[in-house]
């Protein structure tokens, strides 16, 4: 494999400094943005309350910081790619190929209409060309570290990347889905850009020194002011940014979330909390033309309210937009026999669990559990929230639900350190006294049939087993072990007992753990 050296000139802090490949490259960058982000922090509250022209100052030095930093790192990628053997000319060389050939000097004169058919198979062909390119850059280039990034936060989430068309409209069209996915009342791209407009008009004095003319690096007169407003309503071209956001969050009266590949979350509007938050991704490299804007959609597994050997074998899944929980039953075709819907204010739906006594439980992202019983869905027969603590700049999200009907005992994993568990019986919902794991983040837990241990397959590529056990009439979960696992760094999807022997592990009933590794360990547990 070839090796090249190249030296990073371009940047004051690397110079003369030898880059043996890409990912040491990338480090450095990486290490730039994280001691910019600190510095931008320390800006931002360098500034008092109140001082418009130090808060204007601060943001158009942000500004700078940012562009100039993205400059130069793109001219060092682009400075070490370049100094890369590439594959492109390859390429080039196979359209090249089958282009078809020159006709003769000789031959007859070209028509109007051939000339256009030619050049637009000239233009077709430098587009291969590009487009070859671009792909062999964007393998290791920003954009795929940054898509991978954005997707393992969403992962931990239980949430999925949704994407919208790159243009102009891209910021509305992300809220526009994410109404629907949290079942807020519809609005299109036109409305929302109605809205946003109106709300900067209508706050020119608090949200005029937030904005920048790009020729004059100066804030927008009032006139200026009143252009870029118009733009806003009117012009699809005129894309969306952090001040559209505010002014949009303000105007729906909803958190925005937007989450990115490096740094926390950015979350406006929470003074409208506890309402669930639109949740946003946000791509730097996404495409050439700047930033994009995408939305997300949740994912949930289907449960099992009934054994395998029961005569009918019945399946609750989420019912998508409609914001509803789905039981179908499989004796004889699969057909849908009840719908259960829920408000849009408890956000995505994240875990289901049978409660017995043909009742379905279902927890959603901000901690809410709604209870069902299947023969009167129409509305939920219980309501209980639980507490993911008091951290507003950076929520806790809900992440799975075990459920053990014999004793009326639920736990709940979160994004924290914490098992979060309660009571169901017939007075109702009841807080009991939650468990700590060492390290944050749980994906999915599970009880072993006699209930007496819980699993808990966790973020730090772990398998904890808790044992149950009763104090002063309450329930509280005790740790008992820390499986050992063979896959460092990452982290478990799920886990489960078998509710049989297995004859190929010895005649024994054993715990699975499936892994992102694409690994499944087994262990036997109960001797």
């Amino acid at each position: 494999m070839l090796h090249r050296q190249a030296r990073m000139a371009s940047n004051p802090d690397a110079s003369n400094l030898p880059i043996g490949n890409l990912e040491e490259l990338e480090q450095i960058h990486k290490k730039e943005r994280k001691d910019l982000q600190s510095k931008i922090q320390a800006l931002k509250k360098s500034c008092a309350k109140g001082d418009k022209k130090k808060k204007k100052e601060v943001a158009e030095e942000i500004v700078k910081l940012e562009a100039d930093l993205e400059k130069r790192q793109q001219e060092q990628i682009s400075q070490f790619e370049s100094s890369q053997p590439a594959p492109v000319a390859e390429v080039a060389g196979q359209i090249d190929g089958l282009a078809l050939e020159e006709e003769s000097s000789k031959g007859p004169r070209l028509t109007k209409a051939q000339k256009r058919r030619d050049k637009k198979a000239e233009k077709d062909k430098e587009r291969e060309i590009q487009i070859a390119q671009q792909e062999q850059e964007n393998k290791f280039g920003p954009r795929n570290r940054e898509e991978v990034a954005i997707k393992e936060l969403l992962k931990a989430r239980k949430l999925q990347l949704f994407e919208v068309p790159s243009n102009g409209d891209c910021l509305y069209l992300a809220i526009e889905h994410q109404l629907k996915e949290k079942s807020r009342p519809s609005k299109d791209v036109s409305e929302l850009r109605r809205l946003t407009s109106a709300y900067l008009r209508s706050h020119e004095d608090d949200l005029r020194p937030f904005t920048c003319n790009p020729s004059t690096g100066c804030e927008f007169s009032s006139e200026e002011y009143s252009k870029y407003c118009d733009r806003v309503e009117k012009d699809s071209s005129e894309w969306g940014g952090q001040l559209e956001l505010q002014a949009l969050s303000e105007a729906l009266s909803t958190p925005i979330e937007v989450l990115q590949a490096e740094g926390a979350p950015v979350i406006l509007g929470e003074n409208h909390r506890p309402t669930a938050a639109l949740v946003l991704t946000y791509h730097r490299h996404a495409f050439g033309l700047g930033e994009h804007y995408n939305s997300v959609a949740q994912y949930c597994a289907a449960k099992l309210l009934q054994a395998p050997s029961s005569r009918a074998q019945l399946v609750a899944f989420p019912g998508g937009e409609e914001r509803s929980i789905q039981v179908a039953s499989f004796e004889q075709e699969e057909r849908v026999v009840s719908q259960m819907n829920y408000p849009g204010s408890v956000g995505n739906i994240m875990s289901l669990s049978y409660a017995g006594a043909g009742r379905v439980l279902a927890l959603f992202e901000a901690g809410d559990l709604l209870l069902w019983d299947l023969r009167s869905p129409r509305k939920p027969q219980g309501a209980f929230r639980i507490n993911l603590g008091d951290d507003d700049t950076a929520p806790s999200a809900a992440m799975c639900l075990a459920f053990s009907a014999p004793k009326s005992l639920g736990v709940v994993g979160s994004s924290d350190n914490t098992l979060h568990s309660f009571a169901l019986d017939a007075g109702g919902f009841r807080t009991l006294p939650s468990a700590k794991i060492t390290n944050e983040g749980t994906n999915h837990l599970c009880f072993r049939p006699d209930q007496k241990i819980l699993a808990a397959a966790c973020w730090d590529s772990k398998v904890r087993l808790f044992s149950t056990r009763s104090i002063d009439s309450k329930t509280v979960f005790r740790p008992l072990a820390v499986l050992p696992t063979l896959v460092e760094d990452k982290s478990f999807s799920c886990v489960t007992f078998s509710d049989k022997p297995v004859e190929s592990f010895g005649g024994e009933t054993i715990l699975a753990a499936a892994g992102d590794a694409c690994s499944i360990l087994l262990w036997d547990i109960y001797n």
